[in-house]
This record gives C-alpha cells, structure tokens and sequence, in this order.
C-alpha cells in the first residue's frame, strides 16, 4: 500500500492494512483515521513530510522496519502497541502519542532515535533486542 504525492485519505472510522510488502506513507500526503489503525506488513515506513493522525489506537506489526522519518508527523490518540525487527524516529520526524500508553517490542538488532522527537503522553514499555542508540 502507497499513499504519495498529495494523496489524500480520510477514513471516518478505522483502519485494517495487511500487506505482503510494505506500506508507506510519503512525500506531503494527509492520511486521517477517526478510529482506529491496524497495520501487517513486511515494512511499515512514515516519511518525507507525511502527516498521518489516528483518533484511535495504533497497532503495528511488522516483520522488518517500523521507520518514522524525514520530517513527517504521526499522531496516534489513544496509544500505540508496535513490533517490529528494526525499528526508526530520525531527522526531525515527530512522533506524538496523546493518551494512553504505549508499548513497543524491537526483536531485531537496531533502534534508533536520531534527531527525531517522541511526544508520548502515558506510560510505556519499550522492549529492545541487542542494540540501542
């Protein structure tokens, strides 16, 4: 699933995408969710000024990458739960989760917050595998 360019998706109640491959949310696309979003896929990747606000919860599961870059904003409303290999929040992206708690699981090698900013309201878990920057 791609939504590019100046997309545009507006989904009154929730949201359930599972994909083989990737989804991916780019450029200055505008992705609004009044429920809730359910994301499977190899790779789930927010990037290149992207904005995408969820009112519900977020869950994501993926395989490989959970990447959240390249000055997007995501905003998930009533929490996140997220698994994910590798997971991603650099250069000025911004992560903002208003209510809720949140809980993040990272089996593979890597996670990285590099010049990214997480605005996380709640509590949270962040459960990491082998490596931490």
């Amino acid at each position: 699933f791609f939504l590019g360019s100046t997309g545009k998706l507006y989904v009154g109640g929730g949201g359930t995408f599972i994909v083989e491959e990737y989804t991916e949310w780019t450029e200055v696309s505008v992705a609004t969710f009044g429920g809730s979003l359910f994301i499977q896929a190899n790779e789930t990747t927010f990037e290149d000024t992207a904005s995408v606000t969820v009112s519900g919860s977020a869950t994501i599961f993926v395989t490989e990458r959970f990447i959240i870059w390249n000055s997007c904003k995501v905003y998930f409303g009533m929490g996140l739960t997220a698994s994910a290999s590798e997971f991603l929040l650099a250069n000025t992206a911004e992560l903002h989760i208003l209510s809720g708690g949140w809980k993040m699981n990272v089996t593979g090698s890597m996670t990285t917050i590099n010049n990214g900013n997480g605005f996380i309201s709640g509590s949270g878990t962040f459960m990491v595998g082998t490596f931490w920057t």
